[in-house]
């Protein structure tokens, strides 16, 4: 059996990068000045059109929910427990 990954070997440099919003490590081939991972761009593209901004989320109180929830995209998401645990 031939293993095609044996030989491969990428081109140019990789990096090894965390993301700013999770702090999830992940390799790029570019040396990015922001990193963020995968899973928070698709949590982050997901928010672009859908927020209503007349509503308040029921658990933090702030302005402005996803449509057709009642809770604001950090709490649902979950992205203020990443700002309470500070990494060192």
């Amino acid at each position: 059996m031939i293993n095609i990954f044996r030989h491969w070997k990428p081109k140019g440099k990789m990096y090894s990068i965390r993301c700013n919003q999770c702090g999830t490590g992940f390799i790029s081939s570019f040396n990015l000045e922001a990193p963020i991972c995968g899973r928070c761009m698709q949590k982050v593209k997901s928010l672009d059109s859908t927020i209503d901004n007349e509503k308040t989320c029921s658990k933090c109180g702030n302005r402005g929910v996803i449509y057709g929830k009642v809770m604001c995209h950090s709490c649902y998401f979950g992205f203020q427990k990443n700002v309470d645990k500070k990494r060192p």
